[in-house]
């Protein structure tokens, strides 16, 4: 039976594990029975179901990232680790583009509910 579903963590939560210069631990799982990213001890886990073969499982888990932080496989790029685990990735205009993309809406929420708890608290102290 084929399983389709990727169980994905929010993608703030995975700008949050992105360094300064944009690097993304990862510890991939290949030839797993189903898709899925995960965060734990500081790094992204991630779980593809295609196996080491000629570079198959990394361009899943490039794939797999890309699809979880709204942006395209080729933003990202496997700095090393080719055949190892642990593989930490490049995200190509990280600060710039997709995590203001993820945070400013959060921001600007916060700056609309704190304008919302002033004007509350105002009327309370009245």
């Amino acid at each position: 039976m084929a399983r389709t579903g990727h169980s994905l963590p929010p993608a703030a939560g995975i700008c949050a594990l992105a360094d300064r210069k944009s690097r993304l631990p990862v510890r991939v799982t290949p030839g797993a029975r189903s898709e899925a990213l995960e965060i734990a001890e500081d790094r992204l886990l991630a779980r593809v179901r295609a196996r080491p073969e000629d570079g198959k499982a990394n361009a899943a888990v490039l794939a797999l990232v890309a699809s979880a932080i709204g942006l395209t496989p080729s933003r990202l790029e496997l700095l090393r680790g080719a055949t190892a685990r642990e593989k930490p990735l490049r995200i190509e205009g990280w600060p710039d583009h997709a995590c203001r993309k993820i945070v400013e809406p959060t921001r600007s929420r916060c700056r609309e509910f704190g304008r919302s708890a002033q004007r509350l608290a105002s009327g309370l102290r009245a």
